[in-house]
């Protein structure tokens, strides 16, 4: 997994196919698709160009990393056209495009970005807060219900529990 990414731009330098590579396409299901290999140049942090092979996005960098693209369907013709739909536009020779790079592998390079911190903000907070509330609420009930279970502070007794006449 990609640990830090940093933002830059990307020039295309070279796009090739490689061996078309093995993959599961679901339960009992195996086929193979077109490996494409996009390489990129790009400025790092001290403005020296490097060169990286670009990668769609973070998953795809971690289960298909021999390749730029992953489109594994049943059908042949759907992944050659999907991994042709990616040439076309994020491949060609001398074109540039916003990408990310990891500064620690200066050859990983990513198109786009799974998850950025807003988005690990709200997967972090909101379940936290709901959780908050539902403990507040939660102790507010309890410290209500003990006290009526306190001798001194027991409901008279033609009164129920719920304060609703015996």
């Amino acid at each position: 997994m990609v640990s830090t990414i940093e933002h830059t731009t990307c020039t295309v330098v070279s796009a090739n196919y490689e061996d078309n590579v093995d993959c599961s396409c679901g339960r009992n299901c195996y086929t193979q698709m077109p490996c494409l290999v996009v390489m990129v140049t790009y400025q790092d942090r001290q403005n020296a160009t490097a060169t990286g092979m670009l990668h769609n996005d973070e998953g795809e960098l971690d289960q298909w990393s021999m390749c730029s693209y992953h489109s594994c369907s049943r059908s042949w013709e759907l992944n050659v056209d999907s991994v042709s739909w990616f040439e076309n536009n994020y491949g060609q020779v001398g074109q540039t495009y916003s990408c990310f790079y990891n500064p620690g592998k200066e050859n990983e390079v990513l198109l786009r970005k799974d998850y950025d911190n807003m988005v690990i903000f709200h997967v972090m907070f909101w379940p936290s807060l709901l959780l908050a509330v539902l403990i507040g609420i939660t102790c507010v009930i309890c410290a209500k219900y003990k006290c009526w279970l306190d001798e001194d502070d027991s409901p008279p007794s033609n009164y129920s529990r719920f304060g609703v006449p015996a």
